[in-house]
């Protein structure tokens, strides 16, 4: 019983990743990846400027789901800023 219960995650993880490796070609076949290779250098600079703006737009989102959860849920959504006010008082 015991051999059993070890061979069973072991061919669970084998099942997993050739999943993944198979999804992974799925996709590559699908989207022809391969044929997207900037040309010249306007398109170059275009994905990496689309690249660096959307890790920003991305997080956005990620942020206002947070946010949206946090009101719909009933916790107070409360900016101020006295915190700052009262460290600086005391710098001073």
């Amino acid at each position: 019983m015991k051999t059993s219960s070890k061979v069973v995650p072991i061919l669970k993880w084998i099942l997993v990743v050739v999943c993944f490796f198979s999804l992974l070609t799925i996709i590559k076949d699908f989207l022809a990846i391969s044929e997207l290779n900037p040309l010249t250098t306007k398109e170059k600079v275009f994905n990496v400027v689309g690249i660096f703006l959307s890790k920003f737009i991305v997080l956005g989102v990620h942020e206002l789901g947070y946010l949206i959860t946090r009101l719909w849920l009933g916790f107070r959504f409360d900016l101020s800023l006295d915190h700052l006010v009262q460290n600086r008082k005391t710098i001073q």
